[in-house]
């Protein structure tokens, strides 16, 4: 099992998969046009959509939620929903 394109270190998507991975690739260059064209609630949803099809964890508690705004994906997230500087 190898890493394949357009997915981040620790995430797991093995060689038998390339359709997922094209699929995920393009959605992070979506999401990216969308940040940058100020659709807010379309990135979010988007967002949302790569984070099943890659099974991230869920947070949850507060301290999970907290730790995870702490990461670079969570200060995009809360960036693309007007909530940080």
């Amino acid at each position: 099992m190898g890493r394949v394109a357009g997915f981040a270190e620790g995430e797991m998507m093995d060689e038998q998969k390339p359709n997922e991975a094209t699929a995920v690739s393009l959605m992070r260059m979506a999401l990216g046009l969308l940040d940058k064209a100020g659709k807010t609630t379309a990135a979010a949803y988007l967002q949302h959509a790569i984070d099943v099809a890659i099974d991230a964890p869920i947070p949850r508690t507060v301290e999970e939620v907290e730790a995870h705004f702490e990461t670079d994906d969570g200060r995009k997230l809360l960036r693309r929903y007007g909530l940080s500087a």
